[in-house]
């Protein structure tokens, strides 16, 4: 199997887990099951993975649970159902599927300026923070300077001392007309969701 297709198949696949895609588990035929495990074998040798694990299920039962490799290259020691993962920015993803489901269920409003909720923050100054949307920190798009108080982010300090901090983000462009990647300021979408829904996540 050539890189190309390989990588179609994986790409398809992930998109698919990622997003839910309203297929239920328990209607997985075992030929499917035997599928997916065969391809993802496939991807795991092909772009050599240290190690994995995955896990189909449904609402009762695991119907697949697969691990694979090793939790450190030099060491002999083994992937299991228990090995903790650091999925990094991958809770993205999470985070703006929380988010659009809460906005399907017009729980939210996407178009909202977050100004409207986090009141206390200001970010750069208040003229630029009463234009950036909860939109625009979905999508990396809000004017301010990537990696915005990244340095900061690693510091053992509360977050409410991080955020105030925000005061000193530098803008690049208005909301919605450039990408710069955030970590910290995408954070806000969980005080925007507490506040929303009045409720402690």
């Amino acid at each position: 199997m050539n890189f190309y297709k390989i990588f179609s198949k994986l790409t398809i696949l992930l998109i698919l887990l990622s997003l839910n895609f309203q297929i239920k588990a328990k209607n997985l035929t075992q030929k499917d099951i035997t599928e997916i495990e065969k391809f993802s074998e496939e991807a795991i040798d092909f772009f050599n993975v240290t190690g994995c694990a995955f896990a189909i299920f449904s609402d009762k039962e695991i119907l697949l649970k697969k691990t694979k490799g090793i939790r450190k290259i030099g060491k002999n020691e083994k992937i299991n159902s228990k090995t903790i993962f650091r999925i990094a920015s991958l809770s993205k993803i999470l985070t703006c599927m929380l988010v659009m489901k809460l906005y399907s269920e017009n729980k939210i409003d996407i178009e909202e300026n977050i100004n409207n909720i986090l009141y206390d923050v200001t970010i750069a100054n208040d003229l630029i923070s009463k234009h950036i949307k909860i939109k625009h920190l979905l999508n990396h798009s809000s004017g301010i300077l990537k990696y915005c108080l990244e340095h900061e982010a690693y510091i053992n300090q509360p977050f409410k001392k991080l955020i105030k901090n925000l005061k000193l983000a530098k803008k690049i462009s208005i909301p919605g007309k450039s990408f710069q990647y955030q970590n910290v300021l995408f954070s806000l979408i969980k005080p925007i969701i507490e506040r929303t829904l009045n409720k402690d996540l």
